[in-house]
């Protein structure tokens, strides 16, 4: 359970998102039915930009339990690139029943937001793994290489238009929402292939340690794809139903509110689980001032 709790401290929101699989067929959308199409999605690019920094808390039923750091920089080693890095460690009591110091960074032209490496660091009491995902889009493809202490294991992802975890919220956060709007997006994150469906609720006003902002409520969705696109068949995902319907949910609901407005930040996430709830809140952002 330790495990379990921790990982869901830190995949909450989509801000670290390593563990998304918590979150499979979480949510108001219906299970595909065949073939998946996924939209490209116009957006504004100068929504997150480098010199932007973000600190959020995580608690586990009201005790304090992790801390993360989200930072946008430009990328020393390719002109024009930016790269966006979250660091996430257990605090106090639960850093003595779990100890955690993972990080996850991803590197993409803002152009796009299309991830071209995207990078894992997990050093935990019970996992210790570093990996590595690289994008080809024009082949539609994308390489992982993931290394333990004692092994090393590779696989291959088909794709149509794929995003990192990371490079998928900074594209959420790129894009205008109003209540009912509903945007499929394509996800891999090196593990799994996943379809992820935002769809956005009421509107309203959100106070968290940061100040007050002018909210909106988006309610995520996560089903698991094949690493074929091949094999999305009605036949497969009615399987996948039935398997998800058998495993004990780690996450009985989600919820995440944003910033309405550019450059929109997570502001807070609040999850049930089985064990009690986990909640997510925003205690700094910072963003260099946007163009006149």
């Amino acid at each position: 359970m330790r495990r379990k709790l921790i990982h869901a401290l830190l995949a909450i929101g989509g801000v670290i998102a390593v563990g998304p699989s918590l979150l499979l067929a979480l949510g108001p959308a219906p299970y595909p039915q065949g073939p998946v199409t996924f939209e490209s999605y116009q957006f504004d690019p100068a929504t997150v930009r480098p010199g932007e920094k973000s600190v959020y808390r995580f608690s586990w039923n009201g005790i304090d339990a992790a801390r993360a750091v989200f930072e946008i920089s430009k990328d020393p080693k390719k002109a024009g690139r930016i790269c966006a890095r979250a660091d996430a460690e257990t605090v106090g009591a639960a850093a003595l029943l779990y100890l955690a110091q993972d990080w996850v960074s991803s590197c993409m032209m803002p152009e796009t937001l299309q991830p071209e490496v995207y990078n894992i660091q997990i050093r935990e009491s019970l996992d210790y793994y570093d990996m590595n995902v690289r994008f080809n889009h024009e082949q539609g493809a994308a390489e992982r290489v993931k290394k333990r202490l004692t092994r090393t294991t590779e696989r291959s992802f088909e794709f149509t238009n794929a995003f990192c975890p990371m490079s998928a919220a900074m594209l959420i956060r790129s894009l205008p929402w109003k209540p009912g709007d509903q945007r499929s997006f394509e996800v891999v994150d090196g593990n799994e292939r996943y379809l992820l469906v935002v769809e956005a609720a009421e509107e309203g006003e959100v106070t968290v340690p940061a100040g007050t902002f002018k909210a909106i409520r988006i309610q995520p969705s996560i089903f698991e794809l094949p690493g074929e696109r091949a094999r999305e068949t009605k036949r497969y995902f009615e399987r996948q139903k039935m398997k998800d319907q058998k495993r004990t949910a780690d996450m009985t609901s989600f919820t995440l509110w944003m910033a309405a407005d550019p450059p929109r930040p997570f502001l807070k996430a609040r999850s049930d689980v089985y064990f009690g709830h986990v909640d997510m809140e925003l205690m700094e952002f910072h963003a260099p001032p946007g163009p006149p």
